[in-house]
């Protein structure tokens, strides 16, 4: 709609179908809600036939760049593999514990030509431009919290409260259960273990991948999570891709819970890890050689030496698995 011949909304072409083949456009706010080092995020509404019409959107646009439909097709991607993981997740656990939501791809139809105006009010570096491409997705209302396991360590240090994130996706369940609310658990040290064991499980059955980085809302035991990260053994999923260096770091973090305790582990390739050969070693140098083992979780508490040199490994020592193998 124009006013004096200027432009008064921001408005979005016909997003490509959903994952119930639904088709909207949405109108958005003229700055952002949220506006991260990559993305920006706008408030808007849905318009359109489908069940999510007259209800809240997020538009998300990439910051730095006028987006063509190539700079999504990662992140698409590995929205799509998340919702698909955490669909065989909830098989395994019998019940809907998370959700993610694909995001659709759009493109700018109308910018508003009040948005400069606007941002000498609420400064934000986005700049928006017509027919660049953003996505679609419903906004997700409620307490925003991250769930990986670095923010729960970081509040067993003392901090409290959600940390600042990305409001997104939102899943919508028709057919839920509504048994599975019973159940709610007021510390999030307790329900994190579901997220952790989900982010464990992704691994186990790719052997390739790994969801983490989990963010989003938690309504009794299910999480509706948005901007998954992953990481894979090839760099598959982006530049947020930390591959196999990352998939490493998740398990020397990750502590296993009675859900995910027996599932498979990144096993690291041996030719990848470090050696360590006590014997080059200066007798004087060799407790400390343990002592940054040690430090780095690359051995655990039953580690002994072999009783045929003392007290000094007879070969190349590599970690793998917080523990010592030797390999002769």
């Amino acid at each position: 709609m124009r006013v004096l011949c200027l432009e008064r909304d921001n408005v979005t072409q016909l997003c490509d179908p959903d994952s119930d083949g639904d088709i909207y456009t949405s109108s958005f706010e003229l700055f952002p809600f949220h506006e991260g080092a990559t993305y920006s995020l706008y408030l808007g509404v849905y318009n359109g036939k489908g069940p999510y019409a007259g209800q809240f959107s997020a538009v998300r646009c990439l910051l730095d760049v006028t987006a063509g439909s190539t700079h999504w097709e990662r992140w698409l991607k590995g929205a799509r593999e998340a919702q698909r993981l955490a669909h065989e997740f909830n098989k395994e656990l019998a019940y809907p514990a998370i959700f993610f939501n694909v995001p659709a791809l759009t493109r700018m139809e109308r910018v508003s030509d009040f948005n400069a105006f606007f941002r000498c009010f609420r400064p934000h570096d986005k700049r928006l431009k017509l027919g660049e491409y953003v996505t679609l997705e419903p906004y997700l209302e409620g307490v925003f919290r991250h769930f990986d396991q670095r923010a729960v360590s970081q509040m067993d240090l003392g901090e409290s409260g959600a940390q600042p994130g990305e409001p997104d996706i939102i899943e919508h369940i028709p057919t839920a259960p509504v048994t599975i609310y019973a159940t709610k658990h007021k510390n999030i040290h307790s329900t994190s273990s579901i997220a952790h064991a989900f982010s464990h499980f992704t691994w186990h059955v790719t052997r390739s991948h790994i969801v983490c980085g989990l963010q989003g809302i938690l309504s009794g035991l299910t999480y509706t999570l948005t901007n998954p990260q992953i990481h894979s053994v090839s760099s598959d999923f982006g530049a947020s891709d930390g591959s196999i260096q990352a998939i490493a770091e998740f398990f020397r973090i990750h502590r296993c819970n009675n859900i995910c305790r027996g599932w498979d582990r990144y096993i690291p390739d041996r030719n990848s890890l470090p050696q360590l050969n006590f014997l080059q070693e200066p007798a004087q140098n060799f407790r400390s050689n343990l002592q940054q083992l040690m430090e780095k979780n690359c051995i655990n508490k039953n580690f002994r030496f072999s009783k045929k040199f003392g007290t000094v490994p007879s070969a190349p020592y590599y970690y793998e698995e917080g523990c010592v193998n030797t390999f002769v």
